[in-house]
């Protein structure tokens, strides 16, 4: 499923929600119920108690506000990670965001937690919160399922913390719309010579840096394969590409 089906389904899902037609809940629900609900799971209070206000305020109305914490009650009762969903709810309140909009971000991170827990299932037995999180992420903001999938099928018994940061690697630069082909050219030097260390995950300030000055991907790709066959560091993949850590940061 595309990135515009998934959000399209969102917005189904969370149009149900606000006018109390979702299968799963009872018509009894209110906001109230709702949260009492989701803290006695392990939502933070926090964050449930600044829907409250607003829902008090009539700022929003109870199912609006109903709808806003059911995805974080569904995340709990799934054992997915609650903190990236409680994070968006929060950040959307901050900036005012109109509630419509807040939940279909919630509803679209949901369904990323979901099929990166699946996908994951696939490979890894069990599977590490902070693996899930790095690929939820990705999956919520973009980046395509093959991808990950890929690289589980070809790393995944690779030592917990390079493979980590290989995972990372697949989201960040998946996010930017990196060549995956030569993000997995450059995970497996990166695996061979055992030069794939944390610091890697920074190479994508590299990739932007690279592309606004005309570098393609290609060349990119290229040089970092190199490097990390030789363990060498981000650092000199920028060196290599003809810039600094200190034009990096604007300092001259």
């Amino acid at each position: 499923m595309n990135k515009l089906c998934k959000v399209i389904l969102a917005s189904v899902l969370f149009v149900l929600v606000v006018f109390g037609v979702q299968p799963s809940r009872a018509e009894s629900d209110s906001f109230a119920g709702m949260k009492e609900r989701a803290v006695e799971c392990g939502v933070s209070s926090e964050v449930l108690n600044e829907v409250g206000e607003l829902v008090k305020a009539g700022t929003f109305s109870d199912d609006e506000g109903t709808a806003l914490v059911t995805p974080l009650f569904a995340a709990c009762e799934k054992k997915l990670p609650i903190a990236p969903l409680q994070d968006k709810l929060a950040e959307g309140l901050a900036k005012q965001v109109a509630p419509l909009r807040i939940g279909l971000a919630l509803q679209v991170k949901l369904n990323a937690y979901e099929n990166a827990r699946r996908l994951l299932n696939r490979h890894l037995e069990p599977v590490a919160s902070d693996v899930l999180i790095i690929v939820g992420e990705g999956l919520s903001r973009g980046v395509s399922e093959h991808d990950f999938e890929a690289y589980l099928a070809k790393f995944y018994g690779q030592p917990p913390e390079i493979f980590l940061t290989g995972a990372e690697m697949i989201s960040l630069l998946g996010q930017i719309d990196f060549d995956p082909e030569q993000t997995r050219s450059m995970l497996k030097a990166g695996f061979a010579s055992g030069g794939l260390t944390p610091q890697w995950r920074y190479l994508v300030r590299v990739v932007l840096i690279a592309r606004q000055r005309g570098i393609s991907d290609n060349v990119i790709g290229e040089v970092s394969s190199g490097v990390l066959s030789e363990m060498g560091t981000v650092n000199d993949v920028s060196a290599r590409l003809g810039f600094t850590s200190r034009s990096m940061t604007g300092k001259k």
